[in-house]
């Protein structure tokens, strides 16, 4: 210590050996993601052991729609809807959809999250673990850059109870504050990074048993991720229950009217039509089945 040094004079000083002090920021980081890891809903992601062999579309069925859906998540521009809602009745692929799209998105590094609710799983049938959950993904998503990772983390760390409040609260500290934090400058230019994975897939709305836990979190959707421009896109899928009739389905639905230019367009070899503001692609039952892959 202090080689060659001359003159020098120190009092009331008390030193320590770097090598011999207890903090480690590798296993402080890994603690908080344990912390976390033991609050979200694991069996809700999309490659979950839990939800292993999960329905997906068979090789060269339904190429158009998803050809559409991935065309919808690459457009980057500032025009292009920030949500998709894939709409239909039982048995009619939206969860092959939404999980095909998820398995064929991730090797681009595209997929932000995903959420998978289930009625028969009590992990997630309800919203207690999906801001939770949403935000953990986020956070290890980005790989080339773990700066927002480590403020979701520290934000755990502040206040464990976190796990216990709103959904509101859970929504602005795991992931609004550490976008600020980590962004201060602004996050809504993430959106157009190269390297930033963004895409969230939400799957089976209506089996979140609660119809107002619905509506509460479509109204999220609605008043954050998209009034305020989170740097996400957000493919959702579910039957047409009243929520969603009320939000996106509906001619005077409250996230439809923020879109001055809706025009639906016809998908008529795919059986259904996409509204490209809502995002919604609805499937309707013509005679028998047209698509070799099921819900």
């Amino acid at each position: 210590m202090f080689t060659n040094a001359q003159e020098t004079q120190i009092n009331d000083a008390h030193f320590f050996a770097a090598n011999s002090m207890s903090f480690n920021a590798s296993e402080d980081v890994a603690r908080r993601k344990k912390m976390m890891l033991n609050n979200i809903a694991c069996s809700a992601l999309y490659n979950a052991q839990e939800r292993f062999d999960p329905p997906k579309c068979e090789e060269n069925t339904r190429v158009g729609l998803l050809g559409a859906i991935r065309t919808w998540i690459e457009d980057r521009s500032s025009t292009s809807a920030r949500l998709q809602c894939i709409t239909g009745s039982a048995g009619m692929g939206k969860s092959a959809l939404v999980q095909t799209t998820a398995e064929r998105c991730e090797p681009a590094g595209l997929v932000a999250a995903t959420f998978f609710f289930s009625a028969s799983d009590p992990e997630r049938d309800n919203l207690q673990h999906f801001i939770p959950t949403i935000a953990y993904q986020i956070a290890l998503s980005n790989t080339s850059d773990p700066a927002l990772g480590n403020c979701v983390f520290r934000a755990v760390d502040r206040d464990p109870s976190v796990f216990k409040r709103s959904i509101e609260c859970q929504l602005e500290e795991l992931i609004l504050k550490p976008l600020r934090e980590t962004f201060p400058q602004g996050y809504d230019q993430l959106f157009f990074l190269p390297s930033f994975p963004y895409l969230i897939c939400i799957d089976g709305l209506d089996e979140c048993v609660d119809r107002k836990s619905q509506t509460q979190l479509l109204r999220i959707l609605s008043t954050t991720f998209i009034d305020d421009r989170l740097p996400f896109k957000i493919l959702l899928a579910s039957r047409p229950e009243r929520p969603l009739q009320i939000a996106i389905l509906g001619d005077s639905g409250y996230m439809k009217r923020k879109s001055p230019g809706y025009k639906p367009q016809r998908l008529r070899r795919l059986g259904g039509y996409q509204n490209l503001f809502a995002g919604r692609i609805s499937h309707h039952r013509s005679g028998k089945r047209r698509f070799s892959c099921k819900d």
